[in-house]
């Protein structure tokens, strides 16, 4: 099942960030942006659920 599957099933958002456990400070740092982007992936989605939720209503 995709993410986007299960998304719409659940009507939960899920976003998925992966690191490693030995991460150093100095790649971390160069990750920040990542970070920053899947952060704003995830309060658009949760901002969106309730158009998605509306739009399965009336199905």
């Amino acid at each position: 099942m995709s993410s986007g599957s299960l998304q719409t099933e659940t009507g939960k958002p899920i976003g998925l960030g992966i690191t490693g456990p030995g991460m150093t400070v100095k790649v971390a740092m160069r990750r920040i942006g990542n970070a920053a982007r899947a952060v704003d992936a995830a309060v658009s989605m949760v901002r969106a659920l309730p158009d998605l939720r509306r739009g399965r209503r009336g199905r």
